[in-house]
């Protein structure tokens, strides 16, 4: 987990330790990491050099296969 993340559409996320959550400075609220990845798709966080570079585990493929698992998790039960 990273204290800041960056959105598809350029915003800064960051975190809020006090309220556990993620804000953008032009926010009033925070929000949980798995709705703001829900919302936006893939984050990107800061490498060692301070690049921007795609969160690793967080493709748009894996994202897209825990979007169908959750889907029939919701609609059949748990799948074993």
């Amino acid at each position: 987990m990273s204290d800041t993340y960056l959105d598809a559409s350029g915003d800064q996320w960051f975190w809020d330790a006090e309220n556990e959550g993620y804000y953008v400075n032009d926010g009033h609220y925070t929000r949980p990491l798995d709705e703001i990845r829900r919302q936006y798709g893939p984050l990107q966080v800061r490498d060692a050099a301070g690049q921007w570079i795609p969160e690793p585990g967080y493709d748009e493929e894996n994202l897209i296969r825990r979007i169908i698992r959750e889907e029939l998790e919701r609609r059949f039960g748990r799948l074993k």
